[in-house]
């Protein structure tokens, strides 16, 4: 049996979708929809999972307690942990579906969403937590969409943020980018 951490952050969607980050497993927001969401709520408010398929449970469960969003219930044996801490935490930001090209091989869904700057502000308030707990000295951002250009506004919020609050000596803010290349500008480039 599984319990849920206290290590996440979880922000509500319009639309009932939720959004979840945990700086303990990959350290990326991901979106739970359909199954897998109505699975989480199960867990969260410990109501029962039997109408669900043994192979659904099992693949949502593995992917939440990879990402540390659950954790098994504590047992008497005493596990060995390691002492050391992190130094570098990365990030993946997938800040929208659009793309400004239409590739016949790609393997994104173009849709209309993108990420908000509510969320932004909740992957910030994360990441204060984990410094709280971590002496990181790297900070590793990478920006991903769709085509993430297209949502330059929301780059340049996001940067602005981070270096406002984390641009300490001893932290390296590192962005990055994953980008068709068609919209670079002297502008982008500056942010990188």
């Amino acid at each position: 049996m599984y319990t849920l951490t206290d290590s996440f952050v979880r922000k509500a969607l319009p639309g009932a979708d939720l959004v979840l980050y945990s700086s303990e497993g990959s350290a990326q927001p991901f979106l739970l929809t359909g199954t897998a969401l109505e699975i989480f709520r199960a867990l969260d408010n410990g109501s029962s999972l039997t109408g669900f398929s043994s192979e659904t449970l099992e693949t949502v469960i593995n992917f939440l307690a990879m990402e540390r969003v659950l954790k098994p219930y504590p047992t008497s044996i005493k596990q060995e942990t390691s002492s050391v801490e992190p130094e570098t935490l990365a990030l993946w930001l997938h800040l929208t579906d659009r793309c400004n090209l239409a590739c016949d091989y790609c393997y994104v869904t173009q849709g209309r969403r993108r990420m908000s700057p509510e969320v932004m502000d909740d992957v910030v308030l994360a990441l204060e937590q984990d410094f709280a707990r971590y002496p990181l000295k790297k900070l590793l951002f990478k920006f991903a969409g769709g085509e993430p250009l297209l949502n330059k506004e929301g780059i340049d919020y996001f940067l602005k943020e981070v270096r406002r609050r984390f641009n300490s000596e001893p932290l390296r803010v590192v962005p990055s980018i994953i980008t068709n290349g068609t919209l670079i500008s002297s502008e982008t480039v500056e942010w990188f």
